[in-house]
């Protein structure tokens, strides 16, 4: 008899996961509804591949029509919004050669950051061999709908390199506060 018990509840397990797993793509919402289970951990390796082989193509392709690009002076919050201004900065980055190794990742739902090593020629050429950025994604329907690189400046290297790139805030020594009277 305990066999039997067994035997049933180790059945019903498995009839669930079976059932689990074949509907994993969709969740009931409620009646009538359903949500697309988002894999946005896929969807940042995707990115990376696609800058890393320089495919502006695929990678512009991995965005939502109203995607949103944040990347510190040169796109900031709200700047770069769409296929054009994604395209640009895109096509920027495969001039550029850019390089990502992912050091580690987190998932979250919908949402993925990665801390990354980024390699470019543009780095290289003012003598810094990689940056230490963290890229995180938000994923709707399979594409990325937001995107954002920031600084780590935990790591050494990168924190120098940002603060070499600042415009200096040292006062003029011109003793007229630089009206030039």
């Amino acid at each position: 008899m305990q066999h039997l018990a067994t035997a049933l509840l180790v059945g019903s397990v498995l009839a669930f996961l079976a059932f689990t797993a074949a509907s994993a793509s969709l969740m009931p919402l409620d009646a009538g509804r359903s949500i697309r289970v988002v894999d946005s951990e896929a969807v940042l390796r995707q990115f990376v591949e696609a800058i890393n082989a320089g495919d502006s193509e695929a990678v512009v392709a991995l965005f939502t029509g109203d995607a949103v690009w944040e990347r510190g002076g040169r796109c900031p919050p709200g700047a770069c919004v769409g296929p054009v201004a994604i395209r640009r900065e895109v096509e920027m980055d495969v001039r550029d050669s850019h390089r990502i190794d992912v050091l580690s990742l987190e998932t979250r739902g919908e949402q993925s950051s990665a801390r990354i090593e980024l390699r470019t020629a543009a780095t290289r050429a003012r003598g810094v061999e990689r940056l230490v950025r963290v890229l995180t994604i938000v994923a709707r329907d399979d594409k990325i709908s937001a995107l954002k690189f920031e600084d780590d400046l935990n790591d050494a290297v990168t924190a120098a390199f940002v603060s070499s790139q600042r415009p200096s805030m040292t006062p003029p020594t011109t003793g007229d506060a630089g009206l030039g009277r």
